[in-house]
């Protein structure tokens, strides 16, 4: 027959798969009485795990009765102190400094660059408002800030008015206390 030597195969197969899937009743039983003991795994391990050698701790000195001060031999406190009073003279002198502003206007109009300075003095009362013309472009920029954080509280009070307000880096007046 043709079809023999394909059939038989299929056929051998499929009884091999039939009759692993069928479980005998003495099988059945072992695994049920395995499952109702309560049987304990032990091994002993110690054959093959690593074994180190014992060694004795050293006494512990006492840190503290070791111990020296040690004196300085050259005093350069005097040499200091006339650098730094150099270094604050020259600081004096200083106007400006990086830091940052908040420009809350941008345009052609001079007229519209009037309106955001008053706005912005109406809302801060006691900020330094800076309006500057580059031709040809008027520009209203606020405050002198060191850093961005100094100058965020401001910068959240004005974008409320002011919906294109930015924080931008700039060559700021340095304030003198009095």
């Amino acid at each position: 027959m043709p079809g023999t030597k394909f059939f038989l195969p299929i056929l051998m197969s499929a009884i091999l798969t039939m009759s692993s899937c069928t479980v005998s009743k003495s099988q059945k039983s072992r695994k049920d009485n395995h499952r109702q003991k309560d049987v304990k795994y032990e091994e002993d391990l110690s054959a093959s795990r690593l074994k180190y050698q014992v060694t004795e701790d050293k006494p512990k000195t006492d840190v503290s009765t070791k111990t020296k001060t040690i004196v300085p031999s050259k005093d350069i406190s005097k040499q200091l102190g006339l650098k730094m009073d150099s270094i604050s003279r020259k600081n004096q002198n200083l106007r400006f400094a990086e830091g940052y502003r908040i420009q809350v206007y941008s345009g052609p109009s001079r007229e519209e660059a009037n309106m955001a300075r008053d706005k912005v003095l109406d809302i801060i009362p006691d900020v330094d408002v800076y309006p500057i013309f580059r031709q040809p472009v008027f520009r209203v920029t606020v405050g002198d800030y060191t850093d961005r954080l100094e100058a965020n509280g401001a910068f959240v009070k004005l974008k409320d008015y002011f919906q294109n307000a930015i924080l931008v880096p700039a060559r700021i007046n340095i304030v003198r206390p009095r």
